[in-house]
């Protein structure tokens, strides 16, 4: 060992053994761990990791608590450390760390919140997010998923539907053109899940670019069929648990259904009587309960009342077709326009489930007038 390196290991073995006595006298301690088991933990982590792992830390302390200078610094040296251990070593964004150290020199007479810290933290994940972005092979399929997340960050954290040139109402300052864009990109969504179109899907980076957007992961976890089965086991369940809509007649042990705390469950039961599901999957959905209680949810006239709600749905497809060309959309052969209704089923459950939602913030009047209004964008 040469006497530098030999130098820097002393250094080393009295910073940590000085940071070890300080963490364990500290309420303050990563991970609510000793200072070895962050360092262990930490070690194995990426840059953009350890630093978001950093901030929810702080951000989990009561927010103008005074932070502890030494303890910062300890967690910004981690992060120093892992950067500058990397192969290609961006001294851009070393500038960017020492500089947060110099934020919390001990020098400096001012406290520090913990939010404060918190922000810096996310600032540098910020910029390692974009480092990492930025590095990435382009695709078709990158381009498309970054034309997302900057749609859905520009749109209230929506998400774009792939039937978007078929509302019936623009919104304020909507125009033909941003229907186009939004129903191509709720189109790239739906065939990049059925791994219908793209054949590079570049998965991890996709899931790196999109991991702050609220519905991303539901949108990419499970096929729509294994969804479909999960909320009518999950709505048969309720049932047999006594849950049932409010004109539902009173039994023994009933608890009425609020769409605030079971949205989807809740715009499925208010329509299971006029066959929004298929014969069988009602026979399952209702099989735990007594006669009288199926004989409410499957009335005598079920089978009329289901034949009128598909053809109601017939109806109501032509006319969002009908709406879509007048936006603008081209007509499609019927082998296109098959395969495209396939791929859109994933987008148009996901909107149907956004819309129960959106009753549970009203009254049960106005949530089941959303949900019939929903029972027109269904797709069977």
């Amino acid at each position: 060992m040469d006497c530098k390196t030999e130098g820097e290991s002393k250094k080393k073995v009295s910073t940590d053994t000085a940071v070890t006595k300080m963490v364990q006298n500290n309420p303050y301690t990563g991970f609510g761990s000793t200072y070895w088991n962050v360092i262990l933990e930490r070690s194995l982590m990426t840059p953009l990791a350890i630093c978001e792992s950093i901030a929810a830390e702080y951000e989990a302390r009561p927010h103008y608590d005074t932070a502890d200078r030494d303890l910062v610094t300890r967690d910004l040296n981690l992060l120093k450390e892992k950067l500058e251990d990397l192969e290609d070593r961006d001294e851009a964004m070393l500038g960017l760390v020492k500089a947060e150290l110099l934020f919390v020199k001990p020098q400096r007479s001012c406290n520090i919140p913990m939010c404060a810290v918190a922000l810096g933290f996310r600032r540098l994940a910020v910029a390692l997010e974009t480092r990492e972005v930025d590095r990435m092979e382009e695709s078709a399929a990158l381009t498309k998923i970054l034309q997302v997340r900057a749609w859905t960050f520009s749109h209230g954290m929506r998400k774009p539907s792939s039937q978007a040139t078929s509302k019936k109402k623009k919104k304020d300052g909507e125009s033909a053109e941003d229907l186009m864009k939004e129903g191509a990109l709720g189109a790239f969504l739906a065939s990049w899940k059925a791994r219908t179109k793209y054949t590079d899907h570049r998965v991890p980076e996709c899931d790196l670019i999109m991991r702050n957007v609220p519905w991303w992961r539901d949108h990419c976890d499970g096929s729509q069929a294994e969804k479909k089965a999960d909320l009518e086991s999950s709505l048969a369940a309720l049932l047999e648990q006594g849950f049932g809509i409010a004109e539902e007649p009173e039994f023994e042990g009933k608890r009425v259904l609020k769409s605030s705390e079971h949205p989807k469950e809740y715009g499925k039961l208010q329509h299971l009587k006029t066959g929004i599901y298929d014969e069988e999957t009602t026979d399952r959905v209702l099989a735990p309960l007594p006669a009288s209680r199926r004989a409410f949810y499957k009335p005598a006239n079920w089978h009329e009342l289901r034949r009128a709600r598909l053809e109601k749905l017939k109806i109501d497809r032509a006319k969002r077709q009908k709406r879509s060309h007048a936006n603008g959309v081209q007509k499609k052969s019927r082998k296109r326009a098959r395969k495209d209704d396939e791929e859109d089923d994933d987008n148009e459950d996901d909107e149907d489930d956004e819309e129960d939602k959106n009753g549970g913030a009203s009254t049960s009047a106005s949530a089941s007038k959303a949900d019939e209004d929903e029972s027109e964008d269904e797709s069977e």
